[in-house]
């Protein structure tokens, strides 16, 4: 089998604990979605994180304006925390002064920033009645930016020396197991090696993401001209096979974020499924992706994430400079959904996190 580890293939079977595994042995096993992580979420253990020691001074300052309690993954992974606590004097007053460390409350009281932005609140796998911060990073925290964090309660300041104990339930799923935790700035930081699942996978017994019917696969979707001239209709294409028989093929597009239109697709030259979508505006931004159904009635989408993904083009706007364009430096343009460019400038930093978008196509 060629893989890869990047792209439309799964990320984590890439030495950070999950094994790649075939979900239907019957599709076609040269497309990535053919294939899936193993599911991890029962093979480590949650495990108890205790340390103590004084806050001590940063390097930077000025300690006085912060209060928060910080923590992140050095690489990109996931793992599950709960009953996160932060003790000021632990052998005294024992003074909780983190507001919500088991999450009953949810997440209002926390702030999930840059690469650790897609973490959130969720039902503990294993007791869907208590809930767990489920942390998902995209890359490796850093000292002021892409990490999760809390105010601390109201009181007095952090104290350079005085004693806190930090208290935490940790569980690793996939990806980086170095969890570091800390008060703001790099006080009382601490890496922790969380404990991983022993092996990946499940050999000898059928895969854990093994479904019935996977539905078609696709490969090569594209649309034809890479930037439309106003009014200029577009087509787009794709291959989709199953072991099945494909019964129906369907493109979904929308124009500036509105809402999604089918279009049946049909086979045209060389075996594509093919649909062609009327002219547009200038500038119009148009998302699109395709549907599949087998002849058992099985679907599946492409991109995988459907609505949710970023197949993308904008017609021609008229902003690339005139003439002709000279090698090798043709002109590109990302395209991005209308709602990222804000969120590219969230602050209070711009995200180091990978944001979904259409590769950059040259212009004419």
């Amino acid at each position: 089998v060629r893989y890869f580890d990047g792209g439309r293939w799964p990320t984590w079977p890439d030495g950070d604990g999950p094994s790649l595994e075939l979900r239907d042995p019957f599709a076609d096993n040269s497309r990535p979605e053919a294939w899936a992580a193993s599911d991890e979420t029962g093979s480590a253990d949650w495990q108890q994180v205790v340390y103590r020691g004084p806050a001590g001074r940063s390097a930077v300052g000025p300690d006085g304006q912060w209060h928060e309690f910080v923590l992140g993954l050095l690489d990109a992974g996931e793992v599950l925390l709960d009953d996160i606590e932060v003790i000021e004097d632990p052998d005294g007053a024992a003074l909780s002064v983190l507001p919500d460390g088991t999450f009953e409350g949810g997440a209002a009281d926390w702030r999930f920033l840059g690469t650790h932005r897609q973490s959130a609140v969720v039902p503990d796998p294993n007791d869907p009645a208590n809930a767990v911060l489920h942390m998902i990073a995209t890359g490796a925290t850093e000292h002021m930016h892409n990490h999760v964090e809390v105010t601390l309660r109201d009181g007095p300041a952090i104290a350079a020396d005085q004693t806190y104990e930090i208290r935490l339930r940790a569980r690793w799923l996939a990806g980086s197991n170095q969890l570091n935790t800390r008060l703001y700035f790099n006080r009382l930081a601490r890496t922790t090696r969380l404990d991983r699942a022993p092996r990946g996978g499940t050999p000898g017994a059928p895969n854990s993401t093994r479904v019935a019917d996977l539905g078609p696969t696709f490969a090569q979707l594209r649309h034809t001209p890479a930037v439309p001239a106003p009014d200029e209709a577009v087509t787009v294409s794709v291959f989709a096979a199953d072991p099945d028989g494909v019964a129906a093929v369907t493109l979904y597009s929308a124009a500036d974020d509105g809402p999604f239109a089918a279009t049946p697709m049909a086979v045209g030259e060389a075996g594509r499924y093919e649909a062609t979508l009327p002219g547009r505006p200038a500038a119009t931004r148009v998302q699109f992706y395709v549907e599949a159904q087998d002849t058992r009635g099985a679907t599946s989408l492409m991109p995988a994430a459907g609505p949710d993904s970023r197949a993308l083009y904008i017609v021609d706007d008229g902003r690339a400079p005139a003439g002709p364009v000279a090698r090798p430096r043709p002109r590109r343009r990302p395209c991005c959904a209308a709602a990222s460019p804000p969120l590219l400038l969230l602050p209070p930093l711009p995200p180091s996190d990978f944001h979904p978008c259409q590769p950059p196509l040259s212009h004419p």
